[in-house]
């Protein structure tokens, strides 16, 4: 060993689990304000990464690899390069999105035009600048099927992407700790797991062949992933225009094999969802009934897939997947909706088939305005009502699976209103309110819970004078009325 040199010749590393690396070459120490490096390593089923959540935002896990690897340079300015596949017991995950903050949004703002400009002016002034941090990084990795990966798009909600397969990917990073991925992944076999607030826990298997692509941009990757889910279904509710006699046969009312097909396409943060319906070993010949009667069930859910629309096609999905059969076109509410996610889709049906459970309950829940930072929130609005809709309960506000969330959040803004009169002319209402600003929130204070009580009186009228004086007549029907409902 020279006396500004470290050499290295075949030093032999073990890691946890006996993989093995050797590695070879020198540190330079002239002097410590100029240190240097020229290494070369082997390694052989070694493990090269073992970080968990914490530790790392863009990737983590355990990784087991074999290669080679170099690294040279000085210390502030080191070059590492790594050409390596992957091997048994590999497991990474990519989380997609990572926060768990609720925000609301104001209508209005508060702008001290003062504030600003001088803030404008420093940024200007003192441009925020990354700090290199020395080190580049190209690693090359060739990833064998025998290595298992999740793409985590919420671990909140359940959206996540997980299986094993091939492909070739270049991951750098440059001396700014600006990180980018190139290739394509392709899966061997996987699934595409499906968690909606933990009532629906569905698994679609991804078919072999659908793939990632990155072209730079870790977070921008490109999904092309085909899946499907198979559901044992009666097809009776599709055949809505046959007799009776026909619907309750044993023949109609058999469960066949239904599959529901998914194809996630586009930006991972922004994909588009598709969906299909697949119908597998239907009888082929005709299903004979008494009279003469008979039904082609592979024609009827032809006729079927012809005349649905993409609302149609979506409803039925939701009807295989959570009450594992078809439903006749009634079933669902009828009003058209734009999803960007599986879990928006399935909230908008799953609203509306809540609310049939009880003619005077009425649900929404709506996920469709989460955005990445409200990912574990969802908005509930409900209400019920009492006495024939005399006595009604209503409750508007954020749940949220955040634990440092305020009890409020959970109880949401509620209103009980109650009619005094039948015809709801005179009307009383007890309720609390949020009272959140953005003064609230610039101090750091917590929202204040604001309750109140009003009676109010409503009146229709053509003249002037029918506010203050009523006829004989009106009070006789509100007399009728208040009995009516008595007798009830």
């Amino acid at each position: 060993m020279k006396p500004d040199t470290v050499s290295f010749q075949d030093f032999n590393l073990t890691d946890a689990f006996g993989g093995k690396a050797v590695l070879g070459g020198f540190i330079s120490c002239r002097d410590f304000n100029e240190m240097g490096a020229s290494l070369k390593a082997r390694f052989n089923n070694f493990q090269a990464l073992n970080t968990v959540a914490d530790e790392n935002t863009s990737y983590y896990g355990q990784a087991y690899v074999t290669g080679q690897a170099s690294l040279s340079g000085t210390f502030d300015n080191l070059k590492i390069s790594v050409t390596a596949k992957t091997e048994k017991k590999t497991r990474l995950f990519i989380p997609i999105r990572g926060t768990a903050s609720v925000d609301k949004k104001e209508f209005i703002t508060f702008v001290n035009l003062r504030d600003t400009v001088q803030k404008t002016v420093k940024k200007k002034a003192a441009p925020k600048q990354a700090k290199p941090t020395g080190i580049e990084v190209d690693l090359n990795l060739d990833i064998t099927p025998e290595a298992y990966a999740e793409i985590i798009f919420d671990i909140k909600s359940g959206d996540i992407v997980r299986g094993y397969g091939k492909g070739n990917l270049k991951l750098q990073i440059d001396t700014q700790g600006d990180f980018t991925m190139f290739g394509q992944y392709e899966f061997e076999s996987g699934n595409y797991n499906f968690t909606l607030f933990d009532l629906i826990n569905k698994e679609f298997l991804i078919n072999k062949g659908s793939s990632i692509s990155w072209a730079g941009d870790p977070f921008g990757g490109v999904l092309n992933l085909n899946a499907s889910y198979r559901q044992l279904v009666s097809y009776a509710p599709l055949l809505s225009d046959h007799s009776p006699e026909v619907l309750s046969s044993p023949q109609i009312r058999r469960r066949y094999p239904a599959e529901v097909l998914l194809n996630i396409t586009g930006q991972m943060m922004t994909p588009q969802i598709a969906f299909d319906i697949q119908a597998n070993d239907l009888p082929k010949s005709d299903l004979v009934f008494p009279g003469g009667k008979s039904v082609n069930l592979p024609l009827q859910f032809s006729s079927f897939k012809a005349r649905a629309d993409e609302q149609e096609l979506k409803k039925q999905v939701f009807s295989i997947i959570v009450l594992r059969r078809f439903s006749s076109s009634d079933a669902f509410s009828a009003q058209a909706t734009a999803v960007s996610s599986v879990s928006e889709l399935f909230s908008n049906q799953l609203s509306y088939w809540l609310s049939q459970m009880d003619e005077n309950l009425e649900i929404d829940l709506d996920v469709a305005s989460m955005n990445d930072e409200q990912l574990n929130t969802f908005q509930l609005r409900l209400s019920y009502s009492l006495f024939n809709g005399r006595l009604r309960f209503s409750r508007d506000g954020v749940i949220s699976s955040n634990t440092n969330s305020a009890l409020a959040n959970a109880v949401g803004e509620w209103t009980v209103d109650y009619l005094l009169t039948a015809d709801g002319r005179y009307k009383v209402r007890m309720y609390n309110r949020t009272n959140y600003n953005q003064i609230t929130a610039a101090l750091g204070t917590q929202a204040t819970i604001v309750p109140g009580i009003s009676i109010s009186q409503s009146q229709t009228f053509n003249r002037l004078k029918d506010i203050f004086t009523r006829t004989r007549r009106q009070r006789k029907e509100t007399s009728l009325q208040e009995e009516g409902l008595k007798d009830e």
